[in-house]
């Protein structure tokens, strides 16, 4: 641990104990001289992450997302199984942004869901192009809600690269994963979605059938958009 960095996280939290109405996510001067010190104070900040005390843990998530070091990345992740904390981990890496996605993707081979889930959420959010190869191959994974949230995340990322492979989630075992591949198929706005939409149309399950009728609503009058636009 850094002395100084130590000197002045136990000094911030003495005075948050003496000031208990005071906000936690109220910067005062010493957590800014923390900030200021950037990567020289994150090996304190990130043993701080294994406190027994949660404020303190918290506050050092939080810190760490205003210094933003990459390096901070997978401690952060690590505090995704820690309920009191998670929360806030996630917020510090999303801060981070690009330079958490190289660790984000490591952690989807995590043996924990919780893990893989919200590092699945956060590439989604962050939105480097990067993590498409790493969530495609998760769309065949043997848990249901990881292949959801991952039909999820790459509708958002937006890549061409995983319309093939989510149009074929729209045969998944799980209904809830068609639901959330159909829904994502409107995002892309592809034609080639057309067909295997109108084959959900006799689905078993009725939220299926309906939120496939409205994606082909959707796509068909941009269809008719597009063809009207060349007869103009």
């Amino acid at each position: 641990m850094q002395p100084q960095v130590s000197r002045l996280f136990d000094e911030l939290f003495f005075e948050l104990e003496l000031e208990n109405s005071r906000s936690l996510s109220k910067v005062n001067p010493i957590e800014e001289r923390i900030i200021g010190m950037g990567s020289s104070a994150v090996p304190t900040l990130v043993a701080a992450l294994a406190d027994p005390i949660p404020e303190i843990r918290r506050k050092a998530a939080e810190l760490l997302g205003d210094i933003s070091d990459p390096a901070s990345a997978p401690y952060l992740i690590s505090t995704f199984t820690d309920s009191l904390v998670s929360f806030d981990g996630e917020k510090a890496l999303f801060r981070i942004g690009t330079g958490a996605v190289d660790d984000l993707i490591t952690a989807l081979a995590d043996p924990s869901q919780i893990i893989r889930a919200k590092s699945i959420d956060l590439l989604g959010q962050i939105g480097d192009q990067k993590a498409v190869n790493a969530l495609i191959d998760l769309l065949t994974d043997s848990d249901v809600y990881i292949r959801q949230m991952t039909v999820n995340a790459l509708g958002r990322l937006g890549d061409i690269r995983s319309l093939e492979p989510i149009i074929g989630r729209l045969h998944d075992d799980s209904s809830l994963v068609r639901l959330e591949a159909t829904a994502v198929l409107e995002w892309f706005g592809d034609m080639r979605a057309i067909q295997p939409l109108k084959q959900l149309l006799s689905d078993d399950d009725d939220r299926v059938q309906k939120a496939a009728q409205r994606t082909l609503n959707v796509l068909e009058n941009i269809e008719k958009s597009k063809l009207d636009n060349k007869i103009r």
